[in-house]
């Protein structure tokens, strides 16, 4: 017998609006998997490029375009996941995500292995906006339990996006599906905790999709909704870790380091010369993640979350000459990292 008759049939979900190019390449990498035993479900969000003309042109029974009704946000649409119906595993992918041509495959094969587990993923890479390798993912255990995960999200030692994990219907339902985080900020990690807390990660070793990252991101976004879905993910972990106390003991280990870092990232990304609407000074930044901090972990005699780098951060915001000269030296760094 094959593999595909052994192995349980999958659903590919792809939320998409406005995909331009990159959704064609998306979709041939779907339709070009070994393994054959799946159905494309598009939720198409009233896309006004060009998108679903050409999707409508496919020819491919596997392929099903679930359009909306009306233009959804992004959360709307994802949101949308829960009320179609799917095969007995599903997992999902951005518009912009390339499945490598042995991504299913692996993934039952993976299932087969580890028939306990209750979420699924596999090592991958980085692309650019034109496709070009950036780097590699961390490597990742091939078992992990869910306070293992946490604790590597907590010391920055894991990559994880939304791409790439496979469920089962059945376990992605008893949870609740995706929970309303703005832009999706955090939603996925509550997700994928409340999935392993049912049983395990299981993870294959080697590379099976690339998730591509574009430069010209806009980071205001996050800068305005960043510290609300955190604060809600933090209350998650919180809750959970009342009846998991090695979930509990993470969060006191190493909460401190993870608000450190993410409140140095966060200001790193809103330095900019003129403030706007969506700005935030980084004294103000620093205060709420103090205030964070102080939910979050207990026993600590600082109620702070500081370190010198970021002190030093918060005087460079504080005057426009501290951010000219913070813009400037990055724009050298970028021209000699460009001319090397």
């Amino acid at each position: 017998m094959t593999v595909n008759n052994l192995s349980p049939k999958f659903s590919i979900i792809l939320p998409v609006r406005n995909g331009g190019e990159h959704i064609k390449l998306c979709v041939s990498s779907i339709l070009d998997q070994t393994y054959n035993n799946f159905e494309l479900l598009i939720l198409e969000n009233c896309s006004v490029d060009g998108t679903v003309n050409w999707l409508k042109k496919i020819q491919d029974p596997r392929v099903k375009i679930i359009p909306s009704k009306e233009s959804l946000s992004l959360e709307d649409n994802w949101a949308r996941i829960s009320s179609v119906k799917t095969n007995e595993f599903l997992t999902i992918i951005g518009h912009d995500d390339l499945l490598d041509t042995n991504y299913l495959e692996v993934m039952s094969k993976l299932i087969i292995k580890h028939p306990l587990a209750t979420l699924y993923h596999a090592h991958f890479r980085y692309i650019d906006t034109n496709g070009a390798i950036l780097r590699h993912c961390l490597p990742m255990c091939e078992t992990q339990k869910m306070y293992e995960y946490v604790a590597m999200q907590f010391l920055q030692t894991l990559d994880s996006t939304g791409t790439g994990y496979m469920m089962r219907r059945k376990d992605f339902d008893l949870v609740g599906g995706f929970n309303q985080y703005s832009a999706l900020i955090f939603g996925d990690y509550e997700l994928w905790v409340k999935l392993i807390d049912l049983g395990y990660l299981a993870t294959e070793p080697s590379e099976c999709f690339s998730y591509r990252e574009h430069s010209s991101a806009s980071t205001k976004v996050k800068v305005v909704n960043y510290q609300s879905a955190l604060s809600k993910y933090l209350i998650f972990l919180n809750k959970k870790s009342e009846t998991n106390i090695l979930l509990r003991n993470v969060i006191d280990k190493y909460g401190k380091n993870f608000l450190n870092y993410l409140c140095t990232d966060l200001i790193l990304k809103g330095i900019s010369l003129k403030r706007d609407k969506f700005s935030k000074p980084a004294s103000e930044i620093k205060s709420d993640f103090d205030i964070l901090f102080y939910k979050t972990t207990r026993n600590c005699k600082s109620t702070e979350v500081v370190n010198q780098r970021l002190k030093m951060l918060v005087l460079i915001d504080s005057w426009i000459i501290g951010r000219l000269g913070y813009i400037f030296l990055l724009k050298i760094k970028s021209l000699i990292k460009n001319n090397w």
